[in-house]
């Protein structure tokens, strides 16, 4: 049985959320800047990876002003649901131009984008990238919701499940991932923020699995604190020193 989230834990666990609302706030802020400026090392961390793309990073961007907001009165909260549904849209558009080999032109609206190859989509989300802008989006709008908050924890675990698959592709140099269609184009950097703010999503609702059983006080949240970090880590650590090992 579990029981109620440890009072310890309380007060940090409700920063953790706004505080990762501003990273990516400021990161999604930060890779526009790098389009507008034309500065690489913003829009893709290491050269010849691929870049986030500018609607990516201003869905990024609206997410994080949307979770921060999320913190604060009903206002603050409307205005976050809705930046919630523009990024929903955002993601829901992009899919249905690869479904349909459609161009909205929503792709390159802010920005061009001259790093694209030929036979790619310039400017547009990789799938797996619109696919979760539209489930976080969608998240955000139910974390208020007594009735599907449990949809949002759901839709969070899904999303942080295929952004860790697509760090671990690039620790373990795993090129074949990302000829798949929904871990195409996926940016290194998007992968990581799409992570964190699963994260935080998880921890704006404490109140349900799996963070209410993280932060119990009985044997399954003992246990959850101890292992959740290896069984996190463990991939991408082994994966770094399948890689490297041999040279070090």
């Amino acid at each position: 049985m579990v029981t109620k989230p440890e009072l310890g834990f309380r007060s940090p666990l409700s920063l953790f959320p706004f505080a990762v609302g501003l990273i990516a706030a400021i990161a999604g802020i930060a890779v526009i800047a790098g389009w507008a400026m034309d500065v690489p090392a913003l829009e893709s961390v290491v050269p010849g990876f691929a870049t986030m793309k500018v609607n990516t990073a201003l869905g990024i961007t609206l997410l994080g002003a949307a979770l921060c907001l999320a913190q604060y009165g009903v206002a603050a909260r409307r205005l976050g649901k809705a930046a919630a549904a523009l990024v929903i849209a955002i993601g829901i558009v992009t899919l249905i131009e690869y479904a349909l080999g459609w161009d909205a032109g929503i792709d390159q609206l802010l920005f061009t984008d001259p790093h694209a190859l030929a036979n790619s989509y310039p400017g547009r989300p990789s799938h797996a990238t619109a696919f979760n802008l539209m489930i976080l989006g969608t998240g955000l709008l139910c974390v208020d919701s007594r009735v599907y908050r449990c949809l949002a924890t759901v839709l969070a675990m899904v999303a942080a499940l295929i952004s860790w698959i697509a760090l671990n592709g690039y620790v373990f140099g795993a090129s074949a991932l990302y000829g798949v269609g929904l871990y195409s184009s996926i940016a290194v950097h998007t992968a990581a923020l799409f992570f964190l703010y699963s994260l935080g999503l998880l921890a704006a609702q404490p109140q349900c699995s799996p963070t209410k059983l993280v932060l119990s006080k009985g044997i399954g949240g003992i246990l959850s604190r101890w292992l959740l970090p290896f069984s996190v880590l463990a991939p991408p650590v082994m994966g770094w020193l399948f890689r490297h090992g041999q040279v070090l």
